[in-house]
């Protein structure tokens, strides 16, 4: 198994703890007026299905009731361990027929949801999360070593991987 110390430049995937960014730069977006917390999800993603309205906050907070794509996912017949594309995603959300329950009423984590959000940040400030982020968030916060990925073959130097037992051994565990 290859191993290698981690150092203060070593860089980590963190996974959901990329949601508190994402959520920043919704309130940037929020502060500056071009997107509000009452807006319709379908104001910037007409592609979704009509019903109760879903509002930015409800992503935001978990209470959109809007299906969780990793488990569409395995529905549609798209392998786990490889990412969609922003078509596919958008394919997939949009043949939605219902909620898992309504707007507001309950709070479930959701992933699709801030999927949505990362989809909002680039159709409202006509650049991608990651441009955006790494422009408006991470530069200004001086966090040179962060940032999204918008294309997971990129390679990344001095980051870590992860690896998990297998047949005996391990192999890459793709997140």
């Amino acid at each position: 198994l290859f191993r290698s110390a981690i150092t203060p430049d070593t860089l980590f995937y963190v996974a959901s703890v990329s949601k508190q960014f994402t959520g920043v730069s919704i309130g940037l977006l929020v502060q500056r007026g071009v997107v509000a917390l009452t807006d319709d999800v379908r104001k910037w993603v007409p592609e979704l299905p009509t019903g109760p309205t879903i509002t930015v906050a409800n992503l935001i907070h978990h209470t959109s009731g809007v299906r969780d794509f990793l488990g569409l996912q395995a529905l549609a017949g798209f392998p786990a361990d490889e990412p969609l594309s922003e078509r596919q995603f958008v394919a997939m959300m949009s043949r939605q027929r219902g909620l898992t329950f309504a707007p507001g009423s309950a709070h479930l984590y959701s992933n699709s949801g801030y999927a949505l959000l990362a989809l909002i940040v680039k159709r409202a400030s006509g650049t991608s999360l990651k441009e955006f982020a790494a422009s408006h968030v991470f530069a200004p916060l001086r966090m040179s070593h962060s940032r999204f990925r918008d294309d997971h073959a990129e390679p990344i130097p001095n980051r870590a991987i992860g690896y998990a037992p297998w047949a005996g051994g391990f192999r890459q565990d793709v997140p």
